[in-house]
Parts: structure tokens; C-alpha cells; sequence
């Protein structure tokens, strides 16, 4: 599932995986707010699960980037 997605997008869980928010990541990583919000989505429909659950897996050391 992790497998699917683009590196831009596992930026993103990695981001998440540190417990930042869309804001957080958007000026970590130069982009517009509504960008990573629409990462997000993509990340939603590649794995079935939201981002943010992504990102506590991450986290919590249950998946890598």
C-alpha cells in the first residue's frame, strides 16, 4: 500500500509521521496549504487510509515512508 505512493506524498506521511499539520508540512515543504491537502486526498484513495492514520503508523513505527 505505502509501496504506491509518489515520493512527494511519502514527504508528506513522513511529515505527518513527525505530528505536523497541514499547515506545518505545507511550509516545511514550500506549498500551498490546499496542495498538501490534495496529497492527502490522493494518499486517501492509493491506500484506503487517511493520511493522518498513515501517519500514526509511521509514528508509531508500524510503516516506513
Amino acid at each position: 500500500m505505502i509501496e504506491q505512493l509518489t515520493p512527494r506524498e511519502r514527504t508528506i506521511v513522513a511529515q505527518l509521521g513527525e505530528g505536523k499539520g497541514t499547515k506545518a508540512i505545507a511550509e516545511a515543504l514550500g506549498l500551498k496549504r490546499s496542495s498538501v491537502v490534495e496529497y492527502m486526498a490522493t494518499i486517501r484513495a492509493k491506500t484506503g487510509m487517511t493520511a493522518r492514520q498513515i501517519g500514526c503508523a509511521v509514528a508509531r513505527g508500524e510503516l516506513e515512508p
